[in-house]
């Protein structure tokens, strides 16, 4: 991988054209640390190290046309260094949902369909979060976590963060379908979570 970095810069070198090199780390070994291509608009990136290879959108437009950029770079990258077994595969979906306080508490109810509550009259709803946990599945695990930041343009945002990973025994010839089951528990736990109004309000209405 290392001595033929540059061929792989070849091949992606027309939809991603930008390198970002890696500062040198004492705690690491330089062939563990990620090379960045991105493309033009740096809306998208593929980050490649000796022993980890991801592909990132900023703007996600839908599974389907990630999943086929996904595919398509992870392919070029399978087949250049004739992959066979893998020792994980992930799939990780960031989303920022602003709100706006009425009160000192968080409006948990308006956006999902869980709400935490000490169980004690004298402590009021929570004002901040960060929570965090993990879910087996058959096949893997989803790491779920949820906290309040403040988002790029200022306001006050939920940060939900899902990651679904699979470990051992794992082939390149099955990715496909090993980011197609990502995807299927990512999406129903995603469902789940979110209250219906704001469903409503990712279909176009307004949360009032």
């Amino acid at each position: 991988m290392e001595c033929h970095r540059d061929a792989l810069f070849e091949e992606i070198r027309q939809d991603f054209p930008q390198v970002f090199i890696p500062r040198i780390s004492p705690v690491e070994p330089p062939a563990l640390q990620p090379y960045h291509f991105r493309d033009p608009s740096e809306r998208k990136t593929l980050m490649v190290a000796l022993n980890k290879f991801a592909f990132s959108e900023k703007k996600y437009e839908g599974y389907r046309p990630f999943k086929a950029s996904a595919l398509q770079y992870m392919r070029i990258f399978g087949q250049r260094f004739k992959l066979g077994k893998l020792n994980r595969t992930g799939l990780r979906y960031i989303n920022l949902i602003p709100y706006t306080l009425e009160s000192e508490a968080l409006p948990m109810k308006r956006y999902f369909r869980f709400g935490l509550n000490s169980g004690s009259s004298e402590l009021g709803e929570p004002s901040k979060l960060s929570l965090g946990y993990v879910l087996p599945t058959r096949g893997g695990n989803l790491t779920f976590r949820l906290e309040c930041v403040a988002s790029p343009e200022g306001k006050q945002a939920f940060a939900v963060d899902f990651d679904y990973s699979k470990e051992q025994n794992l082939s390149f010839d099955f990715l496909e379908e090993y980011l197609d089951e990502s995807h299927t528990h990512t999406k129903k736990f995603f469902e789940d979570l979110i209250s219906e109004e704001y469903r409503s309000c990712m279909r176009g209405d307004v949360i009032e």
